[in-house]
């Protein structure tokens, strides 16, 4: 090993003759320390420094090289006194290591130590070769600030050959917008220090990590390449600007804040397989990846869309994630694939004002959301929707699943619902015990007339608001059950089928157009003084059927069943025994009923 002091600053230590060792001490085959200036080489022919497999350091206050080749483990350069300055392509410092000697050098380079003052790397300002083009790993070392510089138009460093770029910056790291990174090796930056950055990463397949607070002063795009190759930020990410990540099949992982102090403009995962946000604000949130894992609570795009596509998972601690388009009309909140919640504790809260939401993947189908709520849309879509409460309000609501089930609470449609599931059963299940309600506060149609709306309320009750099938009718409309159900117009195309402990007609139409109409419950006429007609399909066996009791409470609705020419009437309880009804007309092919109790005509 050879191992050198200098302390003095009267000289230089010079070497003009190849110097080669083959063991180490303190874990060095070559260690020089100089406080002047260590030379290498001279003035004679370029020499060759070889320390084998063991380690170089060199540390000075100047230096001068004239050499062939560095052959080490590693070599590391850095300023003998303590808070020196270091430039790397930055002739204004004395300390100035230049791209060609590093091009000199076999193995790992680590310029700087924690010692070491400012460092500035690729000044353009400056001249000389100015970018870094490389194919050894690079470690950036600085007790102070570190300032990536470069020149626009071209990478300020480049690897070749699996060349990494580490960055320990003890102070603020500056990338700045001509800064761009090249690399063909891992980007890592593990200082205590924050990070201000306006430019680019590339690698080819390997990760891009920072480990503290950045700062963004320009637009940012990190790019991992098609494969393998992880992004990563360990702490928050501010700053009005754009940040782009592509991770091809690797993961993206936010592990704190994104836009938390000064939010972004876009924020955008254009590839990963695995993505994991904390809180995210920014003007435009665009997220895709194969699976997307929701650990904050708030997901904010101020102006514009939030758009996930991918499998989402709610993994934040039990609590609500609220997801915020833009207020506008056009501004958007769309799930291109599934919701899940794994511990069936979070509230998935989406608010989109006067823009739409949309949800092509089922909600809580694997795993059951805690809660699933809309607070503003004007246009609602949604897949089948799985929680233990579910709470939707928009302008129009589209269902196009078949399952909406509320494990123990409620089920609440705000808006005006269209069935758009086709020829099947849309099925509204709410939780199993007394007040765990079905509510519709609008109307429910059904364009194409094809669809079977189901309501299964147990002992909770259900109450439509507004009239079913008023302007395109159901394909058939069920209540299997329910305590109390509440009903303004129903019309089918099918059967209309309800049972409940108590059926309250608040209204004055209910029309089977093909087939029959089935009361299953003791029925009470409130819709005032008004006639209450219910009508069946016009064949045979299209029956209208009452299995219990029928009342006014009022005794100011006129009643009429229309059984036309080849339905029956049946009513198997007294109809105004309790509640005496203004008048009762019946027509049909047969007509079964049992006591009726007007104020005025029955026939």
């Amino acid at each position: 090993a050879l191992w050198i002091d200098q302390t003095d600053s009267q000289g230089t230590t010079l070497f003009d003759s190849n110097i080669t060792t083959t063991g180490a001490t303190d874990g060095y085959g070559i260690d020089l320390r100089s406080l002047t200036r260590i030379n290498l080489g001279g003035g004679a022919p370029a020499i060759t420094v070889n320390a084998g497999a063991n380690a170089i350091r060199l540390r000075s206050d100047a230096f001068t090289f004239n050499v062939a080749s560095i052959t080490a483990s590693s070599v590391t350069i850095g300023p003998y006194t303590a808070g020196g300055a270091m430039g790397i392509e930055n002739s204004a410092i004395a300390i100035n290591i230049t791209d060609a000697l590093l091009d000199t050098i076999a193995g790992s380079i680590i310029l700087g130590d924690a010692a070491t003052g400012a460092m500035t790397i690729a000044n353009g300002g400056i001249g000389g070769n100015v970018n870094l083009t490389q194919n050894d790993n690079l470690t950036f070392v600085s007790g102070s600030t570190i300032n990536l510089i470069g020149v626009a138009g071209s990478a300020a460093i480049t690897t070749t050959a699996g060349g990494t770029v580490t960055m320990t910056n003890a102070g603020v790291l500056t990338i700045n917008a001509a800064g761009d990174m090249s690399l063909d090796g891992a980007f890592t930056q593990n200082g205590a220090g924050t990070v201000s950055t306006a430019g680019d990463i590339t690698t080819t397949n390997d990760n891009i990590s920072f480990a503290t607070a950045v700062t963004m002063t320009g637009n940012v795009a990190l790019n991992t390449g098609v494969g393998a190759g992880d992004i990563t930020f360990s702490s928050t990410v501010n700053g009005g600007f754009s940040l782009g990540l592509t991770a091809g099949t690797g993961n993206v992982n936010m592990v704190d804040n994104v836009g938390g102090v000064t939010p972004l403009t876009t924020f955008t995962v254009n590839s990963a397989t695995q993505v994991d946000l904390a809180n995210v604000l920014g003007t435009d949130i665009v997220v895709t990846g194969t699976n997307i894992d929701l650990n904050g609570d708030t997901y904010t795009a101020s102006i514009d869309d939030v758009t996930f596509t991918g499998a989402v998972d709610l993994d934040a601690a039990a609590g609500t994630i609220t997801v915020t388009a833009g207020a506008a009309v056009g501004d958007l909140i769309t799930f291109n694939s599934t919701v899940d919640d794994t511990g069936t504790n979070n509230t998935l809260n989406l608010v989109a004002a006067l823009g739409d939401v949309a949800i092509y993947g089922n909600v809580g189908s694997t795993n059951a959301l805690a809660s699933f709520t809309v607070t503003s849309a004007a246009l609602v879509d949604l897949q089948n929707v799985r929680a233990n409460n579910i709470a939707v309000t928009g302008t129009n609501i589209d269902l196009n699943g078949d399952t909406y089930t509320a494990l123990t609470d409620d089920v609440t449609f705000t808006g005006a619902v269209d069935l758009d599931a086709g020829a099947v059963t849309t099925t509204v299940t709410a939780g199993a015990v007394a007040g765990d309600n079905i509510t519709f506060t609008s109307t429910v149609d059904d364009a194409a007339n094809n669809t079977t709306l189901d309501l299964v309320a147990a002992l909770g009750n259900v109450d439509m608001q507004g009239n079913v099938g008023g302007t395109n009718a159901v394909g058939a409309f069920t209540v299997t059950s329910a305590a109390q159900v509440d009903l303004q117009n129903v019309i089918a195309s099918n059967a209309i089928a309800v049972t409940g402990t108590n059926i309250d007609l608040n209204s004055t139409t209910y029309t089977s157009n093909n087939t029959t109409v089935t009361f299953t419950g003791a029925v009470d006429l409130d819709a005032g003084a008004v006639t209450t007609t219910v009508t069946g399909g016009a064949g045979a066996g299209d029956n209208i059927t009452f299995t219990t009791t029928i009342d006014d409470a009022a005794n100011n609705t006129d009643f009429v069943l229309a059984g036309g020419a080849g339905g029956n009437i049946i009513v198997s309880g007294a109809a105004g025994g309790t509640g005496t009804l203004e008048s009762f007309f019946a027509t049909g092919a047969d007509i079964d009923i049992q006591a009726v109790t007007t104020d005025g005509d029955s026939t």
